[in-house]
């Protein structure tokens, strides 16, 4: 299964078209789908765009300086797997550097053309083979046209056994032009996306940031490095930020610094209908004891409502990923039942929304302390994206499970209960009704954050409404871990 994100495509779509528009920013958090986002897009554009993926996560540099000379290497290859050559074309780089690399890969390049889906390590050592030829290629290529066979023979005896220069650019970099004016030649724009920047070394990533801007700044018309179309650059911005106060310092002025890098913008993000998307991942889970029956009963309903909110807003919050939430797809589980004793009055857990729902969470974190840590860590989305309705009345299932001092009182349907979460400032006074066919839940007589004390759920203003429902969860899933419920867990 996969996520649907043709509306964001869409946007994408309209956002890269402008041929000004040559230098992207595509910001967004770490687990957000970027590269699975980007290979679709280019995948099913592949019509109008040949984009060249570099990772430059996956590279083994000594230096600063080796890291760009390896990002060379890894669009030569990358485009020499691209551009188709034709025999009869004149002796251009290209052609030159294609017939001098297949003739030759079994002796010298064979370690770095057999194995360029490992293009880190193999990358690093390999490509300093390649450049060791640079020069004597350069000298070669120079002779008149001859034919290429007698060209190729004096040539490959000449650079038998001589090492190079790795910090050699210039005829890399024509020969990577070559390639890229052969492709937009034929209609198509180029498109090179160098991924995961924020993560890797922060002297790497500012040396690739460094070499592009250089080279702009150089050509009075602009064009990119290598020239290519459009140049796209993937990582989470505010992450970039903190690395670069971190590096130079806090006082340094960032936005002046990345300006440069770019033209535009492009955020990215799952909260475009990530609710519904995590709705159909819940309604596929079935039920071990009945396999014709789901485990979640309809979009609307209370359980779906409130696990896909707070699924979405851990993974908007990056503790959790796209990944983990399709692990779930077409699970087959059954929530086991659990009692709660609360003093004479044993109830069936089962029927608590809150715990079948912590339930749920656990199959993705294993146990109570990591859902708890990552709760906290959340940033809970806002009301637009849910029902209101549904998280009040989660939150009245919550109260009691939450409150630790509920178990220590005799069920007394007239008494007035008091829950406290003293670190969010909320005090909370409820009864519990008399109605137990949905299992135990609360009745809010006032809830008071603050300075501020409301009569109900439903006049908290929407701010504060989303701190109380992250403290009552959390306090949820401590009430949940002192009671002994869930104990499997």
């Amino acid at each position: 299964m996969e996520f649907d994100i043709s509306d964001s495509m869409e946007r994408f779509d309209k956002h890269i078209e402008p041929d000004d528009n040559d230098r992207i920013i595509f910001s967004g958090k770490f687990g957000a789908g970027k590269t699975f986002f980007l290979k679709k897009f280019f995948d099913e554009n592949g019509g109008k765009y040949c984009n060249v993926h570099l990772f430059p996560i996956n590279y083994t540099a000594a230096s600063n300086e080796d890291i760009f000379e390896l990002i060379k290497f890894d669009i030569l290859f990358h485009l020499l797997e691209t551009v188709p050559i034709e025999e009869d074309e004149s002796l251009t780089h290209q052609i030159f550097l294609y017939f001098f690399l297949q003739n030759r890969a079994t002796d010298i390049l064979g370690s770095l053309l057999g194995l360029i889906p490992k293009i880190g390590p193999v990358l690093a050592s390999g490509a300093g083979k390649l450049i060791a030829l640079a020069n004597d290629y350069q000298e070669a290529f120079e002779e008149e046209n001859k034919s290429k066979k007698e060209l190729l023979e004096k040539y490959l005896t000449s650079i038998k056994d001589k090492k190079g220069n790795i910090y050699e650019e210039d005829l890399i970099t024509n020969i990577i032009r070559d390639l890229i004016e052969k492709i937009t030649s034929e209609g198509k724009k180029v498109v090179l996306i160098i991924d995961d920047l924020d993560r890797i070394d922060p002297g790497h990533l500012f040396r690739i940031l460094n070499v592009l801007s250089a080279h702009t700044d150089r050509h009075e018309n602009g064009d990119n490095k290598f020239g290519f179309d459009k140049i796209i650059l993937t990582f989470h911005l505010e992450n970039v930020k903190h690395i670069y106060h971190h590096q130079y310092g806090y006082r340094t002025d960032f936005e002046g610094y990345i300006d440069k890098f770019y033209t535009s913008i492009f955020p990215y993000h799952l909260t475009e209908g990530l609710m519904n998307r995590v709705s159909d991942v819940l309604m596929s889970i079935e039920h071990t004891k009945n396999p014709n029956r789901k485990l979640f009963q309809g979009k609307n309903s209370r359980n779906v409502i409130n696990t896909s909110y707070i699924l979405s807003s851990l993974i908007d919050s990056t503790e959790l990923t796209v990944r983990n939430i399709l692990k779930l797809y077409n699970r087959v589980y059954d929530i086991p039942k659990h009692q709660m004793d609360t003093n004479e009055l044993i109830i069936n857990g089962s029927n608590s929304m809150t715990l079948f729902i912590v339930e749920v969470l656990l199959e993705i974190y294993g146990n109570l302390k990591k859902l708890e840590k990552a709760i906290e860590s959340a940033d809970f989305l806002g009301m637009e994206n849910t029902k209101k309705q549904s998280l009040m009345e989660f939150l009245m299932y919550c109260i009691p499970i939450a409150d630790k001092n509920f178990h220590a009182h005799r069920m007394d349907y007239t008494r007035e209960y008091n829950l406290k979460v003293d670190e969010y400032g909320v005090d909370i006074k409820y009864t519990i009704p008399r109605e137990r066919r949905y299992g135990i839940f609360a009745k809010e007589k006032s809830i008071t954050m603050g300075e501020h004390t409301f009569d109900g759920l439903h006049n908290i203003p929407d701010n504060e409404f989303i701190i109380l429902y992250k403290a009552l969860l959390i306090e949820s899933v401590r009430g949940i871990e002192q009671k002994g419920l869930l104990v499997n867990r």
